[in-house]
């Protein structure tokens, strides 16, 4: 069985999720290909479509890194479409219509494979010509995000109009019925009335969302969770590794990290809220770390002391922050299923967050965390206050790394993903409707 898995680019949240489950599949041995426009990994498995594409169907290479030109003129173009709306709010992640260059019916890679499995695709898939380019492909498509059933957003906040039809978008501040998300919600419908696609998301709350999608609730839905290489997420001997940081023994430290630690969406303002209301009832000598992108000279008002790791690139490096913390917090008001939890989970650090979005998949209520009430920063805090109290002997850190062990393991995810597949191949070989 070949497999081609089709995502932006091999890093970032869901690159590195969808990554995984290539590295995954691989281990079992499936003949698995990992297609991007960005490329950071020197593996070879990892290919790239080149910006200067020919028009005539060939192979992909793999160079050990590739900075793609043409997804640094998406990223702009995203960017420089966004000024067009000056209601829009600030803090919101990036908003992506359906502009693409991209020729996937010339890459060769696609043609010969048996499973193409999409991932996070912005900038990568043209719509229009969808149909055509893969309509008689055994389809997967992997959602990270909510965007592949929205006008362009990729968390849709408290608007429901991807239940029907998008238009006079809250997140692009439009008042338009004909905006931008209009027209992109009108090409993906078009698309897929052509298309035969088994969805795959890793958390329940994500597909019960697809479902409810206008675009996407005649399809059939699976949820699969993440997974992560336990060889590298492990728990570490907290006191050494202060010890060679030089970071003292007696501190608390409360560990949040994100891709953008500003994105309004993963909850650092409501982090800080919740640490004003902890200090005064809790007289621990308390350390914040932090770890993403975080624009220098970012004002964080907090009153305790601030560890800023900056952005980590190296998974090993992250597994020693995780390790030396007392406990992670991830205040998202909306996410899918985190990496990040399950790296901390993984190395024994428990996590605090809302009870929102696939966090109740990964977070047993004071067992691995504390699951918050969602949008109340006083039980936030007593969630951090309840983890630090309880997290002084090692039964807590144990019960992470267990949990972990037992759902998240690469090869679980991969060896149900091959069932699926098969599923899939042997339906439509047969004929066989693959709608709900």
């Amino acid at each position: 069985m070949k497999v081609v898995h089709l995502c932006t680019q091999d890093f970032g949240g869901a690159g590195n999720a969808a990554y995984r489950l290539h590295k995954g599949l691989q281990t079992i041995g499936i003949d698995s290909t990992f297609i991007v426009l960005d490329k950071k990994s020197k593996d070879p498995s990892v290919k790239i479509i080149p910006d200067n594409q020919q028009n005539e169907s060939s192979y992909c290479n793999s160079p050990d890194s590739y900075s793609s030109s043409r997804m640094k003129l998406m990223w702009k173009y995203w960017s420089d479409m966004l000024t067009e709306y000056p209601g829009r709010t600030k803090g919101l992640e990036i908003f992506t219509d359906n502009t693409c260059s991209v020729r996937l019916d010339l890459v060769k890679e696609i043609t010969e494979a048996d499973i193409v499995n999409l991932h996070w695709v912005a900038g990568m898939i043209n719509f229009k010509e969808l149909p055509s380019s893969l309509k008689e492909k055994n389809l997967v498509w992997t959602l990270h995000d909510m965007n592949p059933f929205t006008g362009g957003c990729h968390y849709t906040g408290q608007c429901n109009k991807f239940l029907s039809s998008c238009n006079a978008c809250p997140q692009l501040g439009s008042i338009n019925q004909k905006d931008k998300s209009y027209y992109s919600f009108g090409e993906k419908g078009e698309a897929y009335k052509e298309l035969q696609i088994n969805i795959v998301t890793p958390s329940k709350w994500l597909g019960d969302e697809a479902k409810r999608s206008s675009l996407f609730s005649k399809f059939e839905i699976d949820v699969i969770p993440y997974v992560l290489p336990l060889d590298v997420f492990k728990m570490y001997e907290k006191d050494e590794l202060r010890k060679k940081l030089n970071i003292p023994l007696n501190k608390k430290i409360i560990l949040f990290g994100a891709n953008d630690v500003m994105n309004n969406r993963k909850g650092f303002s409501l982090l800080l809220e919740a640490l004003d209301i902890f200090s005064i009832q809790n007289k621990d000598d308390v350390i914040l770390g932090i770890f993403g992108d975080l624009p220098p000279g970012t004002p964080i008002q907090s009153k305790y002391q601030v560890l800023n790791f900056g952005t980590i690139n190296s998974e090993n490096t992250l597994a020693l922050v995780y390790s030396l913390s007392d406990v992670f917090v991830l205040p998202s008001l909306e996410d899918n299923l985190p990496n990040t939890v399950l790296e901390s989970l993984a190395c024994g650090t428990p996590v605090v967050a809302f009870n929102i979005g696939g966090m109740p998949d990964m977070i047993s209520q004071r067992k691995t965390g504390y699951l918050a009430d969602e949008g109340d920063i006083k039980d936030l805090a007593e969630g951090i206050s309840w983890t630090l109290r309880n997290n002084s002997n090692d039964a807590l850190r144990n019960a992470c790394r267990e949990f972990v062990v037992k759902h998240y393991d690469l090869q679980i995810q991969a060896n149900t993903y091959l069932q699926k597949y098969h599923e899939i191949m042997n339906r439509n070989s047969t004929g066989q409707s693959g709608g709900k």
